[in-house]
C-alpha cells in the first residue's frame, strides 16, 4: 500500500532528527486523511509534553498550526479538538482553548478529563455562569468526580448560593474519601466565602489549612492569602504571598493585576 509506505518512512526518518526538527516533518502525515487519527496524536503527544514546560514562542507557533491542521482534516474527531484545546490552553489562549473543548464534549461528552480542562479554563476566564451550567453537567456524566463538585460550589458561591455551595463541598469531601488535593481546594473555597463576608481571621484560618494540606503547593490558596493580607491593609505581606502564588502557577492575568494595584493604588 503506497500511502502505508510514506507513512512508515515519515516515521522512520524522523527518529534520526532532533525534536525540534521532527514537528515540522509531521506535516505530511497530519494532512494524509487516510492517516488514522490514533497515529497522529501518537505522534504529536511528546511536543505537546514539551510545550507544558517550554515558552518558546516560535516552538508554539509551530505546533498550534499544526494542530490547526489537524482539526481541519479531522473536523468531527473529538480527539483532534481536544488536542487542539491543550496546545492553546498551554499557550495561554484560553478563551480558543474553550471553543475546542467545548467542540470536543460536542462530539463525545464521555471524556472527563476534558470536562476537567473546560472547567479549569472557565474558571481561569471567570466565567461563572457557564461553568455553573459545565460543572452540573459533568456531574450528571461523571457523579463520581470530586473536582466536578468543587467547580460547581464555585460557581453558586460566587453566583451568591451560599447553601448550595456549602451542600456541593460536602459532596466533594464525601466522594474524594480523603484526597488532599480535593480537600486544599474545598478549604480555599471556603475561605473565600469566608473573605466575601469580611470575616478575615476564619477566612485566613481557612486558608492556612488548605496550604497544610498542599504543602504550601496550592497556588490559589497563597493568593487568597494575598487577598486577605490586602482586606487587613498589609500591602507588604499581600505582595509576598501573591508573588508566591504566581511561582505556584496561579492565575497569572488576575494576579498580576493585583499586584500592579498595590504599586498603584
Amino acid at each position: 500500500n503506497d500511502a502505508e509506505a510514506k507513512i512508515g518512512l515519515i516515521l522512520l526518518s524522523n527518529k534520526s532528527l532532533k525534536p525540534d526538527d521532527k514537528l515540522s516533518t509531521l506535516y505530511p502525515l497530519v494532512k494524509n486523511e487516510n492517516v488514522p487519527i490514533d497515529i497522529k496524536i501518537k505522534e504529536l503527544i511528546p511536543f505537546l509534553q514539551k510545550q507544558a514546560v517550554t515558552g518558546d514562542t516560535t516552538f508554539n507557533n509551530q505546533l498550534i498550526s499544526i494542530s490547526d491542521l489537524l482539526v481541519n482534516i479531522h473536523p468531527n474527531e473529538a480527539k483532534a479538538h481536544a488536542f487542539y484545546g491543550d496546545v492553546l490552553k498551554n499557550t495561554g489562549n484560553i478563551t480558543a482553548a474553550i471553543r475546542q473543548y467545548e467542540r470536543t464534549l460536542e462530539l463525545n461528552k464521555n471524556i472527563y478529563p476534558v470536562w476537567e480542562q473546560l472547567m479549569f479554563c472557565l474558571n481561569t476566564v471567570e466565567d461563572y455562569d457557564k461553568l455553573n451550567l459545565t460543572a452540573n453537567n459533568a456531574i450528571d456524566y461523571f457523579p463520581n468526580q470530586a473536582l466536578s463538585y468543587c467547580f460547581a460550589a464555585k460557581a453558586a458561591q460566587e453566583k451568591g448560593n451560599s447553601k448550595k455551595t456549602n451542600s456541593l463541598l460536602d459532596d466533594a469531601l464525601l466522594i474524594s474519601a480523603g484526597n488532599p488535593e480535593i480537600e486544599s481546594i474545598v478549604w480555599v473555597i471556603k475561605a473565600e466565602g469566608e473573605l466575601k463576608q469580611k470575616r478575615l481571621d476564619i477566612a485566613l484560618e481557612y486558608t492556612q489549612m488548605a496550604l497544610k494540606i498542599s504543602n504550601d503547593e496550592n497556588a490559589d490558596a497563597w493568593e487568597v492569602k494575598g487577598d486577605i493580607a490586602r482586606a487587613k491593609s498589609q500591602p507588604k505581606e499581600a505582595t509576598t504571598y501573591w508573588k508566591k502564588a504566581l511561582d505556584k502557577g496561579g492565575n497569572q492575568a488576575r494576579i498580576s493585576s493585583k499586584l500592579k494595584s498595590i504599586k498603584n493604588p
